[in-house]
């Protein structure tokens, strides 16, 4: 269980005001964290906490309380192939599901944070999805949907997989089977095109984002990534769940790791690197709650 270095600061509370005939302080609900990560912040002058989780919690509730959320499913690999007739498109990034004004009534939530799609070292013409998350509450769930695998060859890989953002089409040397998975509305984005053409190796699709649609592929240039989305409203600003880019010949050479439910590129003849992680940011107001991580 991760617990913030600032823990003497987030278990204040406001004293009493002295003096008689004023009405009593209101009793501040308390939102009690396991397995997050606690931050302290200010953002326009105002004073906010940030909780992120990375992997499983939960936190519980004591009385009705808004705040400002994301939660996001793991990330897409494009595809591992050894047949540069069949270009892997990038795969798609997770869901995002973003709250601006969430409320969040009194009882116990459960976290449940999806792993991006594996790195890949080995095998021929494969991809994966990413893995959902899940906030589970006292008003039912809310589920980020993992991002969909990039296309290649071989059963179940000929069109872009669907998901929270959808993958990357093939690229096709004397064939048009080349489509894009589809995203989910509210999610996330569909992937791009790859082309086909007669001759050469023909560039694949980028997976979808949570920002926008993954780029469709030309006959010279791999379809750009479906652009994340910037969360400038959390401790440390970022961009998430952004779309893994298509392949060219451009592209030799092992694809990273990614991060923050982003897809993956994925590669020839080399190790594709794994989709990013999910996670939930739950933001509040520092004035507005008292926060505790449980023992």
């Amino acid at each position: 269980m991760a617990r913030s270095p600032f823990r003497p600061l987030l278990t204040w509370r406001p004293p009493a005001k002295l003096g008689r005939g004023g009405p009593p302080e209101p009793v501040l609900p308390t939102i009690t964290v396991t397995g997050g990560t606690i931050t302290p912040f200010s953002h326009d002058g105002v004073d906010y906490i940030e909780i992120l989780w990375r992997q499983g919690g939960s936190f519980e509730v004591s009385a009705d309380v808004d705040g400002r959320l994301a939660l996001a499913a793991g990330g897409a690999t494009g595809a591992r192939t050894n047949n540069n007739s069949y270009t892997p498109g990038g795969g798609g990034a997770g869901g995002l599901i973003e709250r601006i004004d969430h409320a969040l009534v009194s009882g116990l939530y459960t976290v449940e944070i999806g792993a991006g799609a594996p790195r890949m070292t080995s095998g021929n013409g494969a991809a994966a999805n990413g893995s959902a998350s899940t906030l589970i509450g006292p008003d039912g769930p809310l589920t980020a949907i993992g991002g969909g695998l990039g296309a290649s060859f071989g059963a179940g890989m000929t069109v872009g997989g669907d998901g929270g953002s959808g993958g990357g089409g093939r690229g096709r040397i004397g064939a048009s089977s080349a489509d894009p998975g589809d995203g989910i509305a509210d999610q996330g984005h569909s992937g791009g095109h790859g082309y086909f053409g007669a001759g050469g190796v023909a560039p694949s699709g980028g997976g979808g984002g949570a920002g926008g649609q993954g780029g469709d592929a030309t006959a010279d240039e791999a379809g750009a990534p479906g652009p994340g989305r910037y969360l400038d409203w959390v401790a440390n600003p970022r961009t998430v769940c952004r779309g893994g880019q298509g392949w060219s010949d451009a592209d030799q050479g092992p694809s990273p790791d990614e991060d923050w439910g982003n897809g993956s590129r994925g590669a020839v003849g080399a190790d594709v690197g794994k989709g990013g992680d999910g996670f939930l940011s739950l933001v509040v107001r520092a004035d507005q709650v008292n926060l505790e991580m449980a023992a």
